[in-house]
């Protein structure tokens, strides 16, 4: 992805929410999850470091339902 885009990623942390792959990183100053379905990536993010734990709730709640 980063290669590909010209996109670097920092502090990347690779993680499982509800039973999706999912990935945690930062993208220039905005904190982003992309979570990975059967052949789709979702992303959420805020570039506001206020917003960060809401974030973080948000990914964690997040369902996919095909």
């Amino acid at each position: 992805l980063a290669k590909l885009n010209k996109v670097e990623l920092k502090g990347k942390e690779n993680l499982t929410i509800n039973n999706l792959s999912a990935t945690k990183a930062f993208v220039d100053n905005t904190k982003t999850y992309f979570i990975h379905t059967d052949n789709r990536v979702y992303s959420i993010s805020t570039s506001s470091e206020i917003f960060y734990d809401e974030l973080d709730q948000i990914a964690q709640s997040f369902r996919y339902t095909p």
